[in-house]
């Protein structure tokens, strides 16, 4: 399956059910994409109970949620066997640009 990077920002459906894009510059999203480019988590990959530790407002619905939308926009994968996750290419990419891109833009 091909993704382009123009889909990120835009909703999907999926079984006829809507998942909103990602706003990398919003208060929402802006916290819980910052903590995926934590380290540890490029080399084990993060689970909903990592993502939990590190942002306690968020409860495991809403980042279940979360993770479902970084799955149907590809910039997340399935680690098999596992409750893991991991960054895509595309992911680490898109996330990575979109904060170098605001921190020198203020």
């Amino acid at each position: 399956m091909q993704l382009k990077p123009e889909n990120i920002a835009y909703r999907l459906l999926d079984n006829h059910r809507t998942y909103r894009g990602f706003d990398f510059f919003s208060n929402q999203d802006q916290p819980m994409l910052l903590t995926l480019l934590r380290g540890e988590f490029n080399i084990r990959g993060f689970a909903n109970k990592d993502l939990r530790r590190h942002l306690p407002g968020k409860t495991s619905s809403r980042l279940s949620r979360f993770l479902k939308r970084l799955r149907l926009h590809g910039l997340a994968h399935k680690i098999p066997r596992s409750y893991g996750y991991r960054l895509s290419l595309l992911g680490q990419t898109a996330i990575t640009l979109a904060f170098k891109l605001k921190s020198k833009t203020g």
